[in-house]
């Protein structure tokens, strides 16, 4: 993966989706226990429908940046840092 394209990584998009459900569930007197649980309950929510779809996303990007990036090349446009 090219460096800073977290919007590449399936992990990084699993992980918003985690953040997301227990920050919904935030609370001013939420304690590290009450955190954990939420975290491990959001963990376990996740289907597998969940993660291939969050796959098949990035695959997606993936593609459609090569597929840019090939049109470029065609171009003579220079991509990278030489």
């Amino acid at each position: 993966m090219p460096p800073y394209h977290s919007d590449l990584q399936p992990i990084v998009l699993v992980w918003a989706n985690v953040k997301g459900a227990v920050g919904r569930q935030y609370t001013s007197t939420a304690s590290f226990a009450d955190v954990l649980e939420r975290s491990k309950a959001a963990f376990a929510r996740l289907s597998s429908d969940d993660i291939y779809s969050t796959i098949k996303h990035t695959e997606d990007k993936v593609a459609a940046l090569s597929t840019y990036l090939v049109e470029l090349d065609e171009c003579g446009h220079k991509t990278g840092d030489t």
